[in-house]
């Protein structure tokens, strides 16, 4: 069950990709991060192991790694959000 969480008002965009239907496209991912986060959004990047992480240390982006066979998406989105909000 997903918790009760107030509006946000952010610039934020997230993208979730699986190396099981996308394949690696790490150049592509850190690329699009990029300038995402230099137009100014905040970027929360969900990724499913065994993609890595892309190395990218800036204030404005969260990477959260996932499990296909051990998903809990409630706890995944209430982090998620707990970071937006913390960022306003």
């Amino acid at each position: 069950m997903f918790a009760e969480l107030a509006p946000i008002q952010a610039k934020v965009t997230r993208d979730g990709r699986g190396q099981s239907l996308h394949g690696y496209l790490g150049d592509v991912d850190h690329r699009k991060t990029t300038e995402l986060l230099d137009a100014g959004y905040q970027v929360c990047r969900v990724r499913e192991t065994p993609l890595g992480p892309l190395g990218i240390d800036h204030d404005r982006y969260l990477e959260v790694c996932v499990t296909p066979d051990a998903q809990d998406p409630a706890y995944e989105v209430e982090s998620i959000a707990r970071w937006v909000a913390g960022r306003n």
